[in-house]
C-alpha cells in the first residue's frame, strides 16, 4: 500500500513496514508537485491550524476526498468533520484503512462524474464511511448561525451547503438524526443576527421607562407614583384624595411602563427583532423558524451512490405540489363550468416549458444537470402559493394552476418564475431556456372547451 505521510514540522511516527510504501513531505504543496495519489494519508503537525487547512483541502481535492486520512497528534472537535480519527501507529492507520480502500475501489464513478456532482461526493463519503453523523457547527459570525463543516468542503464552490443538505433530505438520501437547536431567520434576508428592542405598543417608540405605578380607588386614576407625591404625602392628582392605605385608598396596578413619546401607560412593552443585515424590524412570530439538525445516509441514498442514480432529470419538477395530470385536467375542467355558471369565479392557468434539457443534458452531464435542475424548482416553490396546483403533462412541460387570480396577476406570477431564469446562468454562459402560455377566465374562454381540450391547446401553444 502506498501512504503519504505529511509531516508538517515534525515527524514522530514510526513508518517502517514492509506493508507500506511510504512518502514523507513537510508540506503540502510539496505532496502536490510529485503527483502522487496513495491509498491513505497520515497527516501531523505543529499547527492545529495548518493540520485543521490541510485536512480541508484533501477533502476538497476530487482526488482525494474518499481517501482515509489519519492524525497523529492532533486532535479537536473540527478534526473530527474531516478525518478518519487518531493513529498512534501505523499498523493501526493499516487497519483501519483497509475496509475503506477496499470500498472506494468498489465504489463505479470516476473522478470526472465526482467532478460533476457535489451531491454525489457527499453521498459517496457517507457511503463509505455509514457511522459517520453530519454534524452541525454553531458559528456566530455567520449568517444562518450554523454551518455544515464536511458539506461545506466537500461541496467546494459547487453549489450552497444548506440548499443541497435541504435537497439531500426531501429526496430521502439522509435523514435526521438529533434536533441540535432552532434558530429564527429575517423573512425578508434569512439572516438570523436580531437586535431585540423594547417598544411602545401604542406608538412603537423605544423611549419607555419602567416605573411604578398607583391607582387611586376613589376616581379610578391610575399614574406613575411620582405624580401623587406631595411632600412625603401620597395625594391623587387628579381627585386630590390622600392616599393613606395600601389595599383600602389605593392599590399598585400591574402596568408599569411609560412611554416618553406618546404618555401611554402599559402593562408589558412589545418586542420587536430589528435585522442586523437588512435593518427590517420584525415581531418575533413574524420570524422563519429553521431547525438545526444532524443527518445520515439513508438506505436509499446507499442505493443511489452503487447504482449512480440520483435523480432522473425530469422528476424533479414533480417535487413541486403537484397532483396526478388526470385530476389536474378535471380541476380546471371544474374551474371552467364554475366560472361559466359564476363569472366572479376567475382562476388563471400558467405553462411553462423547459425547453433545452437535451442540449444542456450534453453540454453540462447529468449531475450538473440535475443540480442546476433542482436548484430552480425549489425558487419555484419559493413562489408559487401553497392554494396554487402544479402538474407534469409531459417531460418539459410544468402546469400552474392559480386559483382566484385574474389575468394581470397571473402575467406577474409568470414574470417572477421567468426572472429566475437569470440564476441559472453557468460559468459557460448557458442557462435553462423557457417557453410561456397563460390563460385566465372568464377572459380568455372559449365556449363548450373543456379542462382537457384547454391544457391540449396550450401545450400545442408551448410545443
Amino acid at each position: 500500500m502506498q501512504l503519504i505521510y505529511l509531516a508538517l514540522g515534525k515527524k514522530s511516527l514510526n513508518v517502517r513496514n514492509s506493508q507500506v510504501s511510504c512518502k514523507v513531505f513537510p508540506s503540502y504543496e510539496e505532496y502536490l508537485e510529485n503527483k502522487i495519489v496513495p491509498d491513505f494519508f497520515i497527516v501531523e503537525s505543529a499547527s492545529d491550524e495548518l493540520g485543521l487547512l490541510i485536512l480541508r483541502q484533501l477533502r476538497g481535492a476530487v482526488e482525494t476526498f474518499l481517501h482515509p486520512v489519519f492524525l497523529h497528534g492532533l486532535s479537536g472537535e473540527e478534526y473530527e468533520f474531516f478525518s478518519d480519527g487518531s493513529v498512534d501507529t501505523l499498523q493501526e492507520a493499516l487497519e483501519k484503512s483497509e475496509q475503506l480502500c477496499l470500498g472506494r475501489m468498489q465504489l463505479q464513478h470516476d473522478q470526472e462524474e465526482y467532478a460533476e456532482s457535489a451531491m454525489l461526493r457527499i453521498l459517496a463519503y457517507l457511503y463509505l464511511r455509514p457511522e459517520t453523523i453530519i454534524q452541525p457547527l454553531q458559528q456566530w459570525n455567520l449568517p444562518y448561525l450554523y454551518s455544515y463543516p464536511l458539506v461545506d468542503v466537500l461541496a467546494g464552490n459547487d453549489a450552497e451547503p444548506l440548499h443541497l443538505i435541504e435537497t439531500l433530505k426531501n429526496r430521502s438520501f439522509i435523514r435526521s438524526v438529533d434536533l441540535v437547536d432552532r434558530v429564527r431567520h429575517c423573512p425578508s434576508c434569512n439572516f438570523s443576527h436580531f437586535n431585540f428592542i423594547d417598544v411602545c405598543p401604542s406608538c412603537g417608540s423605544i423611549e419607555i421607562e419602567k416605573k411604578p405605578f398607583l391607582h387611586c380607588f376613589t376616581c379610578g386614576t391610575v399614574a406613575p407614583q411620582e405624580r401623587f407625591l406631595r411632600g412625603s404625602a401620597l395625594i391623587c392628582p387628579q381627585c386630590h384624595a390622600q392616599l393613606r392605605h395600601i389595599g383600602a385608598d389605593y392599590d399598585r396596578p400591574l402596568e408599569n411602563y411609560t412611554c416618553k413619546g406618546c404618555g401611554h401607560f402599559f402593562q408589558e412593552p412589545d418586542i420587536i427583532a430589528h435585522c442586523q443585515n437588512c435593518g427590517k424590524k420584525n415581531k418575533p412570530d413574524e420570524l422563519v423558524p429553521w431547525p438545526v439538525y444532524s443527518y445520515q445516509l439513508t438506505e436509499r441514498g446507499e442505493y443511489a451512490v452503487r447504482t449512480g442514480e440520483l435523480e432522473d432529470v425530469y422528476s424533479l419538477f414533480d417535487e413541486l405540489q403537484n397532483i396526478n395530470p388526470v385530476h389536474f385536467s378535471y380541476t380546471v375542467d371544474w374551474l371552467l363550468n364554475l366560472c361559466r355558471r359564476h363569472k366572479e369565479e376567475l382562476f388563471s392557468l400558467a405553462g411553462i416549458r423547459v425547453a433545452n434539457i437535451p442540449e444542456l443534458h450534453k453540454r453540462m452531464g447529468r449531475y450538473r444537470l440535475v443540480e442546476l435542475v433542482d436548484s430552480y424548482i425549489s425558487r419555484i416553490r419559493e413562489t408559487i402559493r401553497t392554494t396554487d396546483l402544479t402538474t407534469r403533462t409531459v417531460n418539459d412541460i410544468i402546469w400552474i394552476l392559480l386559483p382566484k387570480t385574474d389575468c394581470p396577476n397571473c402575467d406577474i406570477v409568470v414574470s417572477r418564475i421567468l426572472d429566475l431564469k437569470s440564476l441559472t446562468v453557468q460559468d459557460e454562459g448557458i442557462q435553462l431556456e423557457f417557453k410561456t402560455v397563460a390563460f385566465s377566465a372568464p377572459d380568455n374562454m372559449i365556449d363548450g372547451e373543456t379542462g382537457e381540450q384547454l391544457l391540449a391547446r396550450l401545450e400545442g401553444e408551448l410545443t
